[in-house]
């Protein structure tokens, strides 16, 4: 089964480190480009390629 993540849920498993459930639950997990790109300019303040200034 695949899975195709959200930003909310994602985060949820990545803040209380359970995101390798996802391996084990689903034989394909896809993240799209643009909830990618939510989490990395929302959660951890950079984007691909370059650090953002505080």
């Amino acid at each position: 089964m695949i899975v195709v993540l959200d930003t909310s849920p994602l985060t949820g498993l990545l803040s209380v480190g359970a995101a390798d459930i996802l391996t084990k639950l689903f034989s394909e997990v896809a993240i799209p480009e643009a909830v990618l790109d939510e989490l990395l300019r929302s959660h951890f303040r950079f984007r691909r390629g370059c650090a953002s200034k505080r």
